[in-house]
């Protein structure tokens, strides 16, 4: 038996048939252990990925919900682990883009920089995801009129560090990607659901009792982490991995 599962790869390989490389999961700590609502850190160690083709980074997916604790009762980490649940069986990222979550942009205009997060295979750099100064100034009362639109409102940010011990050599601001239903593709900033509205957008949860429906709740963005790779051939990403919950985000002016 050996010996025909062996002249079986050999003339698969022969043939030239694709072989499909595979690309681990980030090593990111149990969401459940998650102590700062507004921050999310991971340390992407070198020689992680070491043996894969054209490692470029990371990619962030996120998804709006009401917040699991102020609106629903629930544990913080609620919404997120159901969806953790439902990519049990189909871990992959355009699973993860079907329960409706949406990549994160580094553009207010376009889908900016792929991967969002540059990383070497070499090198390691701490990863910080930070809403702190943006929920600071606009769960303030009246912050919807006050910093709303470019140059008021504060915008979250991704930063890379040496270490955990270190200041960032990078940032970018991130933004979010909502698409229309003719397939046209925004990215509004987070800011924006602090303005009136009344339709719920593609970055949006719209089932059972965790749906939005208006802009007058609590919300959370629950993130994962996808690793990314790219050859001419192929782009490559690693199964979604559960990173946490930013919360809340008091849209109720």
């Amino acid at each position: 038996m050996k010996i025909v599962l062996f002249a079986a790869a050999v003339l698969l390989a022969s043939c030239g048939i694709e072989t499909i490389e595979y690309l681990p999961q980030p090593q990111v700590p149990s969401y459940l252990s998650q102590t700062n609502p507004a921050i999310l850190t991971y340390d992407h160690v070198s020689g992680i990925y070491s043996s894969t083709s054209n490692f470029q980074g990371y990619e962030v997916y996120y998804k709006l919900y009401p917040s699991a604790v102020s609106e629903l009762g629930f544990t913080a980490s609620y919404n997120l682990a159901n969806d953790v649940n439902l990519l049990a069986s189909t871990p992959t990222k355009d699973y993860l883009v079907a329960l409706g979550y949406q990549r994160m942009s580094s553009n207010d205009q376009n889908s900016g920089t792929l991967p969002l997060i540059g990383a070497s295979t070499s090198t390691e750099k701490f990863i910080t995801l930070d809403f702190t100064q943006f929920l600071n100034v606009m769960n303030q009362p009246n912050a919807s009129t006050a910093h709303t639109g470019p140059n008021t409102a504060p915008i979250p940010f991704i930063s890379g560090a040496p270490n955990s011990a270190s200041s960032p050599t990078t940032s970018q601001n991130v933004f979010r990607t909502i698409s229309s239903s003719s397939s046209v593709l925004s990215y509004p900033w987070f800011s924006d659901l602090y303005t009136t509205w009344t339709t719920a957008t593609s970055d949006m949860s719209k089932v059972s009792t965790a749906a939005i429906s208006q802009s007058t709740q609590k919300y959370e963005v629950d993130v994962f982490l996808v690793a990314y790779a790219f050859t001419p051939e192929q782009t490559i990403y690693s199964a979604p991995v559960p990173w946490g919950v930013i919360s809340d985000l008091e849209v109720t002016d």
